[in-house]
């Protein structure tokens, strides 16, 4: 895999399709295995496109291409003879000098020329021949973008839960402090107490799913084995449309409706919905349940936007993720297949599928009810924004917060801050609630100890539903009101994939 020369820095797209194949034929050697190589292969891509606005600008992607593949070898073998194997397939097949492979393995010189093979013209013809018959596959893009979100939640999930951790001690002298001063006022302002001690409330008014139990606020739940599977579902005439998660072998979410007890595919989509009218949601199905090959893709694969009996044809090479209504159609986050057109935010007109860009927004998370707002991240993603897609002006904008979903009167909008590290951070995340029009703070209310496992969802214009986990790995709904009141919606349950999950609300 030699280096490329370069004048011009290329997108991750053009690099896949003219080096992945040399990319496999290594991590082939490196695991004596095809399928094997394949997880590794993924992870290496993944872990390039997290850090491609760095790399890309380097003279020599390759090479950051194979630290990466190769770091992933040894973590996946933890064994001294794979160092030996590594050494000799990058001599041998990717003809690099000893210094190089030193570099790159983060070792020295001496160690990299300790390994020596009896006949290494015999290796590297042994080399040349088992790639010779081999046949690799091709990593789709939306594949390689779906396991870099799951790894880039999952270093999220590990900081805040070290944060938490840590966080214990801070919680139990400011506890100490609070009970020593005897101030009611200073009591008030008391950290919020892990999920075993909060005190119970009632059951949440909006439907959600727990295992593979759908639970309706109306009417008696649904046991099937889809919901298991799901990232959400929403009532869908006589049954229930559930949206699969999206893991890293597939690129899309499966769309399927649970009618008495019988599951009836629909294909594959966007793993969200929007509620609309009459009970009729609308969501999003991609042409194929397969990743398209990406040349295919240029030429117009397209998607439909369905909403009840009309679907749509929507633009191609994007695939929209729905996330909430305005006045004149639905707000979906396009993210595109290509890397030719950039991720933004939309609105889509159910009637005929036509797409207009929303100014200003990268990440959409949420959009009122009945108006033109639209909140979510700006390009960067590090400040949250909310912006009036009938002028495309911004309103106002919040740093360092993921704001989410608009009150059902519209008159709030929802965010989420993370929590910062102790001793400064309270090692929780921070739950907050500000006017929609002017972004004036409406309420704020930390969380110590708790990690918040998915975007708020409201009960009603008074109070916010929120997936939290604590640090012993144990996970309830919490119910936060406008006045700052903390209480447990639900029984605590293990953290798991399948534990509780929201259904689609507005």
């Amino acid at each position: 895999m030699a280096p490329q020369a370069r004048t011009t820095a290329p997108d991750l797209q053009d690099w896949l399709a003219a080096r992945e194949p040399s990319l496999q034929r290594t991590a082939h050697l490196l695991t004596a295995d095809v399928d094997r190589a394949q997880p590794l292969v993924l992870e290496t891509l993944a872990r390039l496109h997290l850090s491609w606005g760095r790399v890309r600008r380097s003279d020599d992607i390759d090479t950051e291409a194979r630290r990466l593949l190769v770091g992933a070898v040894r973590r996946a073998s933890r064994d001294e003879a794979t160092d030996d194997r590594v050494v000799l397939v990058l001599r041998h097949h990717d003809r690099l000098t000893d210094p190089e492979i030193a570099d790159l393995m983060r070792t020295s010189v001496g160690a990299v020329q300790a390994v020596s093979a009896p006949d290494a013209p015999a290796v590297a013809r042994g080399f040349a021949d088992a790639t010779d018959d081999a046949e690799y596959p091709t990593t789709p893009i939306e594949t390689v973008v779906a396991r870099a979100r799951e790894i880039r939640d999952a270093r999220r999930r590990t900081a805040v839960r070290v944060a938490a951790a840590a966080a214990v001690v801070v919680a139990v002298v400011s506890t100490v402090v609070v009970l020593g001063r005897g101030s009611d006022s200073e009591a008030a302002a008391a950290p919020v107490a892990p999920l075993a001690v909060l005190t119970p409330g009632a059951a949440p008014e909006v439907d959600y799913l727990d295992g593979d139990t759908y639970v309706p606020v109306s009417g008696d739940p649904v046991t099937s084995p889809a919901f298991r599977r799901a990232a959400t579902a929403t009532p869908y005439g006589d049954g229930v449309l559930v949206a699969d998660r999206i893991v890293s072998r597939r690129p899309y979410a499966a769309i399927s409706l649970v009618t008495d007890g019988s599951v009836s595919r629909l294909g594959c989509g966007a793993p969200s919905f929007v509620p609309g009218g009459a009970g009729v949601p609308a969501y999003w199905l991609s042409d194929s349940c397969r990743a398209a090959d990406p040349r295919r893709l240029v030429e117009g694969d397209t998607g439909r936007l369905v909403e009840g009996s009309t679907r749509a044809a929507t633009t191609a090479v994007v695939a929209f993720t729905p996330v909430g209504r305005v006045s004149d159609g639905v707000v979906a986050y396009g993210s595109s297949s290509t890397l030719t057109v950039g991720n933004a935010a939309y609105v889509l007109q159910a009637d005929d599928g036509a797409s207009r860009l929303v100014s200003h927004v990268e990440v959409p998370r949420g959009a009122t009810p009945f108006g033109d707002l639209v909140a979510g991240l700006a390009p960067g993603l590090t400040d949250s924004l909310v912006v009036d897609t009938s002028t495309g002006a911004v309103q106002w904008r919040l740093p360092d917060w993921s704001l989410g979903r608009f009150s059902p009167s519209g008159g709030f909008v929802v965010g989420i801050r993370s929590a910062a590290p102790p001793p400064l951070g309270s090692g929780g995340d921070t739950v907050g609630v500000f006017d929609a029009a002017t972004g004036h703070e409406v309420m704020t209310r930390p969380l110590p100890g708790l990690l918040l496992d998915s975007l708020p969802v409201w009960e009603d214009d008074d109070s916010v539903l929120l997936v939290a986990e604590d640090r012993a790995g144990r996970q309830a709904i919490i119910r936060v009101g406008l006045d700052g009141t903390v209480t447990r919606a639900t029984s605590i349950g293990p953290a798991v994939l399948s534990g509780y999950r929201f259904a689609a609300t507005p």
